[in-house]
């Protein structure tokens, strides 16, 4: 299990040795990549059934698996299909104060994922994103452009957010927003009420925050 402080040097890390160049893929590249790190996932917890997505990215020190705390509310475990792995039990690890965030252990996952997204930078108003996720529990991938970046309150705390103009629908939470060179920037959390668009996180806050407890009922 990944502590928050070999969480926050194995982004250095990573940062370090992918270099600062990031070169465009093609969309099948793309596809094919995402394809490869987002996960349905189906919960069972406090008398109910609940769906969304999970989505695996890499640091130096290994794969962690992201979603959101409403999805797996109350959950211990999270059941995990897609990506070559069959259907599979992973651990929820914890909570991330101030985000509506949770980790998911992929340590005892086997085999092991082989291919999770790549953290990568900020993203910028006008760039063109990738989503993915499982809206209604079916496969979609839909690109995007970013349409606002900043701090905002809401969506389980204050911080940056970015919205994408691809509409949010339930079922991919805890899915992707990727760049035009196939590195992970955000990690999907709700949808914009005003717009209907998808509100992400960034995914290098997201990863370098501390974690907390798990969040019951």
């Amino acid at each position: 299990m990944l502590s928050t402080r070999g969480l926050r040097e194995a982004v250095v890390l990573s940062a370090a040795t992918e270099g600062a160049i990031r070169e465009p893929v093609t969309p099948a590249e793309l596809r094919s990549r995402v394809e490869s790190a987002v996960l349905l996932a189906d919960v069972r917890a406090c008398g109910r059934t609940r769906q969304g997505t999970v989505t695996l990215v890499r640091t130096g020190a290994g794969a962690l698996g992201l979603t959101n705390s409403h999805v797996v509310r109350g959950a211990g475990t999270v059941t995990l299909s897609g990506a070559g792995l069959g259907v599979v039990e992973a651990a929820v690890v914890d909570h991330l104060p101030g985000r509506d965030v949770a980790r998911i252990d992929l340590d005892r996952l086997d085999p092991p994922p082989d291919a999770p997204l790549v953290v990568g930078g900020a993203v910028f108003v006008g760039d063109p994103v990738t989503t993915a996720g499982f809206p209604d529990g079916r496969w979609k991938v839909q690109e995007g452009r970013v349409v606002s970046v900043g701090r905002s309150g809401g969506w389980g705390g204050t911080g940056e957010v970015m919205v994408v103009d691809v509409p949010a629908v339930e079922g991919t939470s805890g899915g992707v927003v990727v760049d035009a060179s196939g590195r992970a920037a955000g990690l999907i959390v709700a949808r914009d009420p005003r717009s209907g668009n998808t509100v992400a996180y960034p995914m290098r806050d997201v990863v370098t925050r501390s974690a907390g407890a798990a969040v019951g009922c």
